[in-house]
């Protein structure tokens, strides 16, 4: 393979200025900006860049935040396609970027060392048309943002993976998983302070009662009363949607995701970014990933070795245990969310909910990762997805079920029927649309004049296609696309049904409102889930619901600040911890005081690591710190919503509405 490399100019400030003192890194030019937008722009590469070659440079951010750029690729006929990244601080990183990635499909790429949260969007085009790369700041930081590049290179090779970064500020977590480089208020100095605290909340009093006025589940037993099945069900009361628990109480859902000890940091290439690293075959085994992954996706977990240092390696996890459940009672929260530890759950008897991963094996995919569901192989794979669900069949405190999360083409512009029609030669899937349209025309001649394109139906069920999308082509696309996602989870759902008839569907946990393509597939199911990274539920979600005579369930919600540590406050950002506990109320109680909505779920219990999981998220996102110190100001509102919960849905009392300063969405 080509081993040579092409090294591109800058050319053109575009309001980044060139820093003029010494750089940290050898062969490197300095930068800084302020505006979103500002960056570089790079010479044309010379020669034919095909899709096995790389374009690659290193990058050294200063500062303590995280910042997110893209390299914006652009060919000579005006399409251009974007690689968005954040980067950690402090820390050298190589930005190594698989020319194939702009032809392809992809949308996420793995994390690599301190480049975090790698996603591709925009237009696809072949790498031999490439023109121009430009490096842009996607976010302005609190103050200007200056950073370090060497020169964009485009290879025919791999370059090689980054394992000694530059860290010209020293170590960037501590010995208990903090950020070394900062300072904060109600910062772990100690491991004297650690122990206290942990054995302190571990030794408090636990309390397993319930509220007068609630039952056994968390329901309202003051609220009306509806027919208990001794499993959890949905009602309509009027124009007010409650989930029912098993006895017959209404139930509004508050819960918190990610119930489990298991904040990892990835730190594959990072070894000398920890200033101490725990000893994976002895005492702190269980900080280390059991599995046997490969050197760069190495993770290690701070808090359960912060657990061991107090409680050691066999009294841990039932310490840990002990100090969640008393916490999560006092809180007075209904639910144990996504992503949690279900086992724990249902032998500590809390309402849980659980996340079925979709993996359709055997099963190619025609659109992003939308798989070909008029393939004879999607039946059974949609078969070994629903078997999970006999563990817990029979098991009332399980709330109901999610479908799998956040899938690649909910994120998608395109219609999955066109994706289908340029990424595979051909699919059972497209058999079906081909047959499709001969139902709906005549003829192929009629099928053209429609569409205002020389095809035919065997162009529709074979070939890659490669022009643009006909504009007459768009009616038919969109209604097939439709019976696309009417195939996909009509044949999911039965499958689910088949083995646990008794337990709520409680949909695909999406990011944000579906592709609207996707809107009639959504009848299957029994509970509409939907995230949510707004200060207040949207109106919009309610529509949706009335559209689907379904009811809302926010999967996930958060606030987060840059005042404890974290390098990134979170998806929706607010100015601190007292602003992070009054968005919480705001969002929470607004949420049910809206009659289509049944609960709301905040993510998580514990903060991302500051160097990042291995997504490379390293948000403020939990109501502990890794250190398992409580954000109080966060946990009073927490109490205080769930105190009132049901009067505030009933309409019985006002939901708090003293609005934090909102910073915007942070992703």
């Amino acid at each position: 393979m080509d081993s040579s490399v092409h090294r591109l100019r800058p050319v053109g400030g575009d309001a980044a200025r060139r820093e003029a003192s010494a750089s940290p890194l050898n062969d490197a030019s300095g930068f800084e900006a302020d505006a979103e937008g500002d960056g570089v722009r790079f010479e044309s590469p010379t020669g034919t860049p095909s899709e096995d070659g790389y374009a690659a440079l290193d990058l050294l951010v200063e500062g303590e935040e995280s910042v997110k750029f893209h390299l914006r690729f652009s060919s000579a006929d005006g399409e251009t396609r974007v690689l968005g990244f954040r980067l950690l601080p402090a820390c050298q990183a190589r930005v190594r970027v698989p020319l194939a990635a702009i032809a392809d499909d992809s949308f996420v790429l793995e994390r690599d060392g301190a480049v975090l949260q790698r996603r591709v969007q925009g237009d696809r085009f072949d790498p031999s048309k490439l023109d121009q790369i430009e490096l842009r700041l996607d976010r302005a930081a609190s103050t200007p943002v200056r950073w370090w590049q060497t020169p964009l290179g485009i290879r025919g090779d791999e370059p090689p993976r980054l394992t000694d970064p530059d860290l010209p500020d020293g170590p960037l977590l501590d010995e208990f998983g903090q950020s070394a480089r900062r300072s904060w208020s109600g910062k772990t100095e100690s491991r004297s302070e650690l122990e206290g605290r942990l054995r302190r909340q571990r030794d408090r009093p636990a309390d397993r009662s319930r509220r007068a006025e609630r039952s056994e589940w968390g329901g309202w037993t003051d609220g009306p009363r509806f027919e208990a099945t001794g499993y959890f069900r949905i009602e309509r009361d009027g124009d007010r949607w409650w989930l029912v628990d098993p006895d017959g109480r209404p139930f509004w859902s508050t819960g918190i995701c990610c119930i489990r000890p298991y904040p990892e940091t990835a730190y594959g290439g990072l070894d000398d970014a920890l200033a101490w690293l725990p000893d994976s075959n002895r005492e702190f085994a269980a900080a280390f990933d059991s599995t046997d992954a490969p050197d760069e996706v190495s993770t290690v977990n701070y808090l359960v070795a912060n657990l061991i240092r107090a409680f050691g390696p066999n009294e841990w996890r039932d310490a840990w245990e002990r100090i969640v459940d008393g916490e999560l009672r006092r809180l007075g929260v209904t639910t144990v969310g996504a992503w949690s530890d279900r086992e724990w759950a249902r032998d500590a008897a809390w309402p849980y909910v659980r996340t079925l991963p979709w993996e359709f094996d055997g099963v190619e995919s025609v659109a992003w990762d939308f798989p070909d569901v008029f393939s004879p192989a999607f039946e059974a794979a949609a078969e070994e997805v629903a078997a999970p669900l006999a563990e817990t069949a029979g098991d009332a405190a399980l709330v109901g079920y999610f479908l799998g999360n956040e899938p690649d083409w909910a994120w998608m512009d395109e219609l999955p029927a066109w994706e289908m029609l340029r990424s595979t030669e051909a699919c059972e899937t497209r058999t079906a649309f081909a047959e499709w349209l001969r139902e709906r025309y005549d003829s192929a001649s009629a099928l053209s004049d429609s569409w205002d394109a020389d095809c035919s139906f065997a162009d529709v069920e074979s070939g890659r296609w490669t022009q643009s999308r006909p504009d007459g082509a768009t009616a038919d696309l969109r209604a097939f696309s439709e019976r696309m996602s009417e195939r996909f989870y009509e044949t999911l759902v039965t499958a689910c049904r088949r083995v646990d008839s008794e337990h709520l569907c409680l949909g695909t946990r999406f990011p944000w409102s579906p592709p609207e393509w996707a809107v009639p597939g959504l009848k299957s199911f029994d509970v509409l889930c939907l995230n949510c990274f707004r200060p207040r539920v949207p109106e919009e979600y309610g529509e949706l619901c009335e559209r689907l005579s379904a009811p809302l369930l926010v999967g996930e919600f958060l606030f987060g600040a840059l005042d404890v540590g974290l390098p990134a406050p979170g998806v929706q950002w607010v100015p601190d911890q007292r602003a992070r506990g009054d968005a919480y109320r705001v969002f929470v109680e607004d949420a049910a005081s809206r009659p289509w909505c049944v609960g709301a779920h905040w993510y998580g219990l514990y903060d991302q690591s500051a160097m990042g999981k291995r997504n490379g998220a390293n948000f403020n996102i939990g109501i502990y710190d890794v250190c398992n110190r409580s954000y109080e100001e966060l946990l009073d509102s927490i109490r205080a919503s769930n105190r009132h919960i049901y009067e505030v849905a009933a309409g019985c009392r006002v939901p708090y509405a003293d609005e934090p300063e909102y910073l915007g969405v942070y992703f």
